[in-house]
């Protein structure tokens, strides 16, 4: 590895806290929406059920926002030349899987128990395809169902070392990822099943049957990646930077939810999101990076693992709604952050070590709070 690739390498990126504070907005959608599908029947005419039920969306937004950072962040590991080698690779990975798997499996771990006391033995095929994040891969099950898109992630971090490459190679590169993109959720639009019960709308493909789910966040996962790309161009930066385009590319993505727009349209909003917030500056940037919603955003991760086992066991019929809300909004970001402080911290610590312990070579620089995040 030479001298100007190794100064590269050391450059740490500094946190765009109104995307980390967006992370945040990602998960209280998701966690809006699993509320209504298990409060809907017993809560008829709410004024917000477009949106609520809409709110798988937030995965999406997710998805967009993780292929972003990762560009930003680790695209100059594979971007520079093409003499980034094995051991470049397997950082990367190490790195990636120090990230997720602390949480993940100590929710598996959680959820299993929780299951035992009803009576459920699950296979140890169904086990150990849960506990290395392949389960979404047309492979298994969900234990904790929220973590589908952990594993889908997963996946999109094995592969980001070559979409990075390609994307890096100029306008062929980019068409080529773009039609990937395409292709994925034209696969998933032709062979998901139809939209019922278990399928709000075109993006709400979740099902561990088959692979479309993998395609929904590599798509996703790409677009983010075009997006950042799209970025270094001096025109669309100045747009990007605009203190207007964030704010109101949020507010047609709401606007779009709860008027029924299609996903798909309304998925377009999200790179136009993702660049706005970066770039821009103004009172909802500021918003979104104020100390609340930025520790939303750090939380938004162990949120999104543990709120969907909370609803199933939180006693909502103890009481009005009014009451039992706010008590189970408190349960699970407080739940969050003990998962965030003492597992998800310190396991990923441990983890880097012990990665740069055995692959030899330089250990990478450490990365902001935000910039290691996928959730």
């Amino acid at each position: 590895m030479d001298r100007s690739r190794d100064a590269v390498l050391t450059v740490r990126a500094e946190e765009s806290r109104p995307l980390t504070g967006l992370r945040g907005v990602a998960a209280l959608l998701v966690l809006s929406h699993h509320l209504y599908l298990h409060l809907a029947p017993n809560q008829p005419g709410l004024a917000f059920e477009p949106l609520l039920r809409k709110g798988y969306l937030g995965v999406d937004l997710f998805f967009v926002i993780s292929g972003f950072v990762l560009t930003m962040v680790y695209g100059t590991w594979f971007e520079l030349g093409r003499r980034a080698g094995p051991l470049d690779y397997l950082r990367f990975v190490a790195r990636r899987v120090a990230r997720l798997w602390p949480s993940h499996v100590t929710m598996l771990a959680v959820v299993l128990a929780t299951n035992a006391t009803l009576g459920a033995t699950p296979s140890l095929r169904l086990v150990s395809a849960n506990v290395v994040m392949i389960q979404a891969w047309g492979i298994s099950a969900e234990i904790n169902p929220p973590a589908w898109s952990v594993s889908t992630e997963f996946m999109a971090y094995l592969l980001f070392p070559a979409l990075a490459m390609l994307s890096a190679r100029g306008r062929w590169g980019v068409l080529l990822c773009a039609g990937a993109s395409a292709l994925g959720y034209a696969l998933c639009l032709r062979y998901a099943p139809a939209i019922g019960p278990g399928r709000r709308g075109l993006l709400d493909i979740y099902f561990n049957n088959n692979p479309l789910p993998l395609f929904r966040c590599l798509s996703g996962f790409i677009i983010g990646m075009l997006a950042w790309h799209a970025g270094q161009l001096p025109a669309v930066r100045r747009l990007a930077a605009w203190w207007l385009l964030g704010p109101l590319a949020l507010l047609l993505f709401a606007a779009a939810m709860q008027s029924r727009l299609n996903d798909l349209l309304t998925l377009a909003l999200l790179p136009v999101l993702a660049l706005g917030m970066h770039y821009g500056r103004g009172p909802v940037h500021s918003a979104l990076g104020s100390p609340p919603l930025h520790t939303l955003g750090l939380l938004s991760y162990p949120i999104y693992l543990v709120h969907y086992l909370l609803i199933s066991i939180f006693p909502f019929d103890s009481g009005p709604l009014p009451a039992t809300l706010p008590l189970y909004l408190a349960a699970t970001i407080g739940s969050a952050a003990v998962l965030y402080r003492l597992v998800e911290q310190p396991g990923r610590r441990l983890l880097r070590a012990v990665a740069d312990s055995v692959i030899p070579g330089p250990a990478p620089p450490p990365a902001a709070p935000l910039h290691d995040g996928s959730h």
